[in-house]
């Protein structure tokens, strides 16, 4: 039960760091969110590799994440970090 604890610390961590360096780069909002999802991307290839699979479920889920980073940027940008992940 303790690593469920620490798996939401971390999250919580790293939403409001992610935030923070959000808030402090000058670049705009779409381009921050396509370098971040590129560099996972990246990583998630490189380390997992996964066998993909596309169905209409991925590609809905796929959508849906684009959208979520794209709004939770936009709102870092125009808001604090704390509204913004009480808003997504």
């Amino acid at each position: 039960m303790g690593s469920g604890y620490a798996a939401l610390l971390g999250t919580a961590l790293a939403w409001s760091f992610s935030g923070i360096f959000i808030k402090l780069n000058s670049q705009e909002g779409f381009l921050i969110s396509v370098v971040s999802s590129a560099v996972a991307l990246a990583f998630y290839l490189l380390i997992i590799r996964p066998t993909i699979r596309f169905s209409r479920l991925v590609l809905a889920a796929g959508v849906s994440a684009c959208f979520m980073s794209l709004t939770f940027t936009y709102a870092n940008k125009l808001t604090t970090v704390g509204s913004a992940i009480v808003l997504q």
